[in-house]
């Protein structure tokens, strides 16, 4: 977690990138960083705003789940599938 001197927070994770969430003394905004086929570079844009943490693990837990629309058969779907589900529940499970 990093804290700047504007009192914005921002938390990254390995388990929900290219998404990330920061934090200010107001709301929470969740990020995607996307990177262009034709320059290569990242660019982040809003997924949205919300007012908890949980609000935005259930936005990029959406975002997670549909990573990809083509798929090579059925079970490259369930697959990926399985490993999302897996990446979410080690993020929703955590104990406070």
């Amino acid at each position: 977690m990093e804290k700047n001197t504007t009192g914005i927070i921002t938390i990254r994770d390995s388990l929900i990138e290219p998404y990330y969430i920061t934090r200010d003394k107001y709301t929470y905004t969740v990020y995607e960083t996307i990177t262009s086929e034709e320059t290569g570079k990242n660019y982040d844009i809003i997924i949205g705003y919300y007012s908890n943490i949980g609000s935005c693990l259930k936005a990029i837990a959406r975002g997670i789940r549909f990573f990809r629309n083509k798929y090579s058969s059925i079970s490259d779907y369930l697959k990926q599938w399985k490993e999302q589900e897996e990446k979410i529940n080690k993020l929703t499970n955590i104990e406070l």
